[in-house]
This record gives structure tokens, C-alpha cells and sequence, in this order.
């Protein structure tokens, strides 16, 4: 949890293999890195689902899952992402993670112990705060809510209010 020592907040990747490589965000893909185990340690918002909010230091990030994967013209070796075509739920591998942290005395919300999450926005967010291109780590943030809603067509999403811990360097 928390900092990458030696990568300060405003660092920049050209892309999520560089980012990777840096330690911030380990997936190539995926959007949540961690497990529900130990928690999250770090999002990358990246403008997957359209009701993702970025506000610079509160961001409202919709959770994993509940896409198609592929189809026929989308074939599996790609993994690109399809419509969302059911619902999310709190038990998908990565919405566990930002919802569940390890405290030592057995498993509490992440919004109640307060583990840092680190945050990468990617050239991708129709956002003031993303970068022009490739990703750039903006700081640490914690999991203030979670909450379930529905989507305008009628599907379950997962929620995420996250914010931006103060004393930090400002956004660029």
C-alpha cells in the first residue's frame, strides 16, 4: 500500500507495460490491482464505463466486471471489452479488492481502515485532470463508499467514491 519509493506523483508512462514495469500498477489490463485479501493497492481510470466522474481529488469509479469479453468479431486472444450485458457484483476479483482490506485482526472495509489506493489516470478519461497522453500517477487516494446502483439500462453497478489524500503534490 501506499508510494512506490523512487516514482513521485506526476511520473508518466507512455503506456500500461511501462507503468507495469515502475511497480504502480502491476496489471496490463485490468483496472483494479490487488485481492481481496490484502485489498487495493492501485486503479487505473481510464474511461472504461461512462459513469466514471473525475473531479481531481474525488473521483467516482464504476468496479469490474459485467462485460462481454469478446465476439466473433472481438476474437478471446485480444480480450478487448464489450457492453456491459449483466450485472456486477461485490464477489468479482477486483471490486473485492477495493472493497476489502486486510487490517490484521481479520477483514474491514477499506473505507474503514483507510488503506491508501494508488491512483493512474490514462490519457483516455475525458477529464481536466488526465494527462494529454500515456498514464501519469497522481497520488494516493482511500475508498470513502461503496454502493450499488443501477446503469440507465437497468444493470447493477458497482460504486467507488475515492478521495484524493491531502499534503500531496498538487495535480498537474
Amino acid at each position: 500500500f501506499g508510494g512506490i519509493p523512487g516514482v513521485p506523483v506526476g511520473a508518466k508512462w507512455e503506456n500500461r507495460q511501462d507503468c507495469s514495469g515502475a511497480g504502480v500498477h502491476r496489471p496490463l489490463m485490468a483496472g483494479i490491482y490487488g485481492t481481496k485479501e490484502t485489498g487495493a493497492f492501485s486503479i487505473v481510470v481510464s474511461c472504461h464505463y461512462k459513469d466514471d466522474q473525475d473531479f481531481g481529488d474525488t473521483i467516482y469509479y464504476t468496479a469490474s466486471g459485467g462485460r462481454k469479453r469478446w465476439s466473433d468479431s472481438c476474437p478471446p486472444k485480444r480480450l478487448r471489452l464489450g457492453p456491459q450485458v449483466f450485472n456486477q457484483q461485490w464477489s468479482d476479483r477486483g471490486n473485492e479488492a477495493l472493497v476489502v482490506s486486510f487490517s490484521g485482526f481479520g477483514q474491514q472495509k477499506s473505507r474503514d481502515t483507510g488503506n491508501p489506493v494508488r491512483v493512474i489516470r490514462s490519457h483516455k478519461v475525458l477529464s481536466d485532470f488526465a494527462p494529454a497522453e500515456g498514464y501519469r500517477y497522481d497520488g494516493l487516494y482511500t475508498v470513502e463508499s461503496a454502493w450499488k446502483e443501477q446503469n440507465p439500462q437497468g444493470l447493477d453497478i458497482c460504486r467507488y467514491k475515492l478521495e484524493r489524500i491531502p499534503g500531496q503534490p498538487p495535480l498537474i
